[in-house]
């Protein structure tokens, strides 16, 4: 029994001795296209060894002949290294992690220049008009808020009323003197109450003066970014109004009004067939007609004719 203990002792420390004989420093430099790489993770597969690249991208690891060093980071490929018998120095040069697309299909372009908005104004309930130009509620970098007049109660009393029933979070205050609507809640930077920008024209009065019925859109800014244009005038918010009447039409290059229903892309260019060469291709009975030289001798041909084209779709 002594003897089997004994045995077994040393072969568990001929092992550990074995294995330890074979173990063998790595080491080296971490890079990628654009110098060293610090923090790159140094792993053995399948083992709880590991190593971090430091600073200048160097980094060192005991691992064994047969081993396989993991070298991951994020955003980078990983790359897997056998350690093999002569292994000493392993400089690694790893390479941006890059997700290709199959298929990128580019459905419309979000920024359009100012002569593009104004041409989709009319068909675009996203765009509004401002005293500095039009705005995409689609592309802007902070928030506007936006109502068509599709969705404005025509039979509200005044605009503040119809601000109130489409946008949360508005306080309207009212007095015998004037109405204030304030877009922002209590507690905020600033308790001043929201001006108006109506077709282009700013006012800090509210405009009891409109009529619900003549509001084309209304847009509402509260964000101080997006004011700084506006001055001490925005310092409470905006209120955009675009009505009806003050709506502007954009023109092209000749003066003329855009018609957005109108292609632009269907000009006829080459050339057409003339008179004669269209009633060369005319069936019989419609030449015979516009050889008539009076109504009493296109009447007669008419009737001659009647009766063999009565059954005739054409």
């Amino acid at each position: 029994m002594k003897k089997s203990c004994f045995l077994l002792c040393f072969c568990l420390v001929a092992s550990i001795g074995f294995s330890q004989e074979n173990l063998k420093t790595v080491f080296g430099t971490v890079s990628d296209d654009f110098g060293v790489l610090k923090d790159v993770d140094i792993s053995i597969q399948g083992k709880d060894e590991g190593a971090v690249s430091d600073a200048d991208g160097k980094y060192m690891i005991q691992a064994q002949e047969g081993d396989v060093l993991v070298f991951s980071r994020m955003g980078m490929l990983p790359q897997e290294i056998p350690v093999e018998d002569v292994t000493r120095v392993l400089n690694i040069r790893m390479y941006p992690k890059v997700e290709q697309l199959k298929n990128v299909t580019v459905t419309q372009n979000m920024l359009k220049n100012q002569q593009e908005l104004a041409i989709a104004f009319k068909s675009n309930p996203k765009i509004i008009r401002t005293a500095f130009g039009y705005l995409d509620g689609d592309a802007t970098s902070f928030e506007l808020r936006i109502i068509d007049k599709k969705d404005i109660n025509t039979g509200a009393a005044d605009i503040a009323t119809v601000i109130q029933s489409r946008f949360p979070a508005i306080k309207i205050q009212r007095n015998p003197v004037e109405t204030q609507v304030f877009l922002r809640i209590a507690g905020s930077l600033t308790s001043s109450p929201a001006s108006y920008d109506i077709d282009g024209m700013l006012t800090e009065q509210f405009p009891s003066y409109l009529d619900p019925q003549n509001i084309e859109r209304i847009g509402l800014v509260a964000s101080y970014s997006a004011l700084t244009r506006y001055g001490t005038v925005g310092a409470g918010g905006i209120i955009i109004i675009n009505t009806k009447t003050g709506s502007f039409q954009p023109k092209d290059e000749n003066g003329e009004i855009i018609d957005m229903a109108r292609r632009k892309d269907n000009m006829y260019t080459t050339t057409v067939l003339g008179e004669d060469s269209q009633k060369q291709n005319q069936p019989d009975y419609l030449q015979q007609l516009y050889d008539a030289r009076t109504a009493n001798q296109a009447v007669s041909v008419y009737k001659d004719l009647a009766p063999k084209y009565a059954s005739s779709y054409f």
